[in-house]
């Protein structure tokens, strides 16, 4: 019983990412359709239409199986050793520097945000 109920909730998430996909070529959104059915979804949670037990054991299988997703990042680093000498270790640096940079200069916008344009950026 419960695996039937985690093939429909999945089925439902499915459902969910493909009516964002149409909506995105349909209406040539600049999104993507799997981040407009996370959207829809959000939406219908939000306004209590679907109810989170509705979708607990999908989402949770799910997260089972994410480390499987970054397979192909692995094979991908393992293609091209190039990534993983000097220069690779460089835009390593480069990523965690730039990606520093953007949580300060968010957090500082936010705060500013939050104190209603009070405070400097």
């Amino acid at each position: 019983m419960k695996l039937l109920t985690i093939v429909i909730q999945l089925f439902l998430l499915y459902f969910l990412s493909a009516a964002g996909g149409f909506a995105a070529k349909v209406l040539h959104l600049p999104l993507p359709g799997s981040i407009i059915g996370m959207l829809l979804l959000f939406a219908l949670l939000s306004m209590n239409i679907i109810r989170p037990e509705r979708v607990q054991y999908g989402c949770e299988t799910l997260l089972r199986f994410l480390p499987v997703f970054f397979v192909p990042i692995t094979v991908g680093a393992i293609m091209y050793p190039s990534l993983l000498s000097l220069k690779g270790v460089i835009y390593v640096l480069i990523l965690i520097i730039t990606t520093l940079v953007m949580l300060v200069a968010a957090a500082k916008c936010s705060s500013a945000a939050a104190a209603g344009g009070k405070k400097s950026v």
